[in-house]
């Protein structure tokens, strides 16, 4: 069980990606998931640093099995701005974030000296 005398916050959000975003071209920017039907879910956890190391724990295995078990339905699409230290079910940070824009993303980030690990 979660603490009652701790901040945390445990919050699921679903946004559209469509109206003019869905209008702009997927090579147009970074972020290439836009379309009419596409929508950006969010799992959310937030606690205090001082919290106890049980309730990060909590939130974490909560938020890795909503998105585990929601992948296979709603795919491994992500939102760079959002990045993960560790994505759930071995997927590629890069193909997740940039998709068909990764290999541009990697050529800009080469001429300006930047590296993604």
């Amino acid at each position: 069980d979660l603490p009652d005398d701790e901040f945390w916050i445990f919050d699921i959000q679903l946004e559209p990606t469509n109206g003019y975003t869905g209008d702009v071209d997927q090579a147009a920017t970074a972020f290439p998931w836009r379309a009419e039907d596409l929508m950006t879910l969010q799992v959310v956890s937030m606690w205090a640093e001082s919290s106890a190391s049980s309730t990060r724990a909590i939130l974490e295995v909560l938020s890795y099995a909503i998105i585990t078990n929601l992948q296979p339905f709603v795919g491994t699409r992500s939102y760079y701005n959002y990045a993960d230290e560790a994505m759930p079910g071995g997927v590629d940070p890069l193909d997740a974030y940039f998709g068909p824009n990764k290999a541009n993303i990697l050529r800009i980030a080469k001429e300006f000296g930047n590296t993604f690990s």
